[in-house]
């Protein structure tokens, strides 16, 4: 299990890298919109449709985020999504406070699919937004972004681990506490401060990177929230079992999917035109 997770891990790795730093702009659409094709039909999976259908809503979904990004992209396009993927997390944690475990149908389950199938193809429009198309947009950029996410997992399992008291959703997700996600915070935090001192973005940049890092990086916990509640409503464990050791595609981007879009609109909304 543990050499499956580290090969996985790896070669996630060496993918990434090269689709952030080498790939030209048409190979980077068609490799996010795979990835958000995946997660659609992870999507439709748990939703116990057919493999037909959720072949179907994946290829769907893989070609509407190729069509935004490659033939309706506007920037007030990406800030306008991502404004609205921002109220959907917003309401997600106040669902989440206020019911935390949610009875789902498994048979035809339109709205499950469709959440998902927009929330990827909006985070892959964010993504293809801050490699090639915001103010300063750079491989650097999307990937301090990303990397948000994975500081803030970091920081809250290990702070939550040694530190951790009070659970956060005890009934969604048991080994995730308050003290945990305030460790991942610090954690993302820090990221911020070593980025400034030794990274060469603009300086009109930074206020916009600090305050999408500080709104942004917590949200990861929601989105992972979220998914864990959709799994146990419809009694699984992983999303799928595409990456070995890891699970499925949704399990590995639960985080990026409510992170990525709120950094975008922060971003789009204060950062300085070049």
């Amino acid at each position: 299990m543990l050499k499956e997770r580290v090969i996985t891990a790896i070669g996630l790795l060496i993918f990434f890298i090269g689709v952030f730093f080498v790939a030209n702009e048409p190979i980077f659409q068609l490799c996010v919109a795979i990835v958000a094709a995946a997660a659609t039909y992870e999507w439709a999976n748990l939703s116990s449709y057919s493999d037909r259908q959720c072949q179907m809503f994946a290829a769907l979904t893989g070609l509407a985020a190729l069509l935004v990004m490659s033939v309706l992209y506007h920037n007030s396009l990406v800030l306008i999504a991502a404004w609205a993927v921002t109220v959907f997390w917003a309401y997600v944690l106040f669902r989440l406070k206020t019911s935390p475990v949610k009875q789902v149908s498994v048979l035809g389950n339109w709205s499950g699919i469709l959440v998902g199938a927009g929330l990827s193809v909006i985070t892959v429009l964010c993504l293809y937004a801050l490699r090639f198309e915001v103010p300063y947009a750079s491989a650097w950029l999307l990937l301090y972004c990303l990397s948000l996410v994975w500081v803030m997992d970091t920081g809250a399992y290990f702070v939550g681990k040694r530190f951790g008291r009070v659970k956060l959703a005890p009934l969604i997700s048991p080994g995730k506490t308050r003290e945990g996600v305030i460790g991942g915070v610090a954690a993302a935090c820090s990221l911020f401060l070593l980025a400034y001192l030794f990274g060469s973005w603009a300086d009109k940049e930074w206020l916009a990177i600090f305050i999408a890092t500080v709104v942004a990086a917590p949200l990861s916990v929601v989105g992972d929230l979220y998914e864990s509640r959709f799994k146990r409503s419809v009694g699984a464990k992983d999303s799928s079992n595409l990456l070995p050791g890891h699970g499925g595609v949704l399990d590995r981007i639960d985080g990026v999917l409510a992170t990525v879009p709120v950094f975008t609109a922060i971003y789009l909304l204060l950062a300085p035109a070049v």
